[in-house]
């Protein structure tokens, strides 16, 4: 009863964004015991298990995934940060354009003007990539 009690309150904290990092620490040591020394040692069920129901692949991949959001820490709308627990990574700012397209760019396309060069959507092209922020 303890087990499913401390997951169902470890998931609700990670849904919150609430101790980020502790949290994960702490399923990943779950997962661990449960996938290493339960499932093969003790039960000998295996990776799959037997028939391919009842293995540790899914404590190993709730592992590396806890493991990921320890490593990652909170986000920005997570609630760490609000209370001032721990502060969320922040992309640099770069005065210069990006050489590569993200999420809030889009490839605009190119014309020719009457005297021979090309825009973007009414600007110069200044040699740089032709991409149109959107966000």
């Amino acid at each position: 009863m303890l087990i499913p009690t401390f997951e169902t309150a470890a998931g609700a904290f990670l849904i919150a964004g609430l101790l980020t990092r502790a949290v994960a620490l702490l399923l990943s040591a779950l997962m661990l015991t449960t996938g290493f020394w339960i499932k093969l040692s003790v039960w000998h069920t295996g990776i799959l298990g037997p028939n391919g129901v009842g293995g540790a692949e899914v404590d190993f991949l709730c592992l590396v995934v806890c493991l990921m959001l320890f490593a990652a820490g909170p986000c920005l709308q997570a609630a760490d940060p609000g209370l001032g627990l721990e502060r969320p990574r922040r992309r640099p700012e770069s005065p210069h354009l990006p050489t590569f397209a993200t999420p809030h760019m889009i490839f605009a396309p190119r014309r020719t003007t009457e005297s021979g060069h090309h825009d973007v959507l009414g600007q110069q092209h200044l040699g740089r990539p032709h991409l149109l922020r959107i966000g």
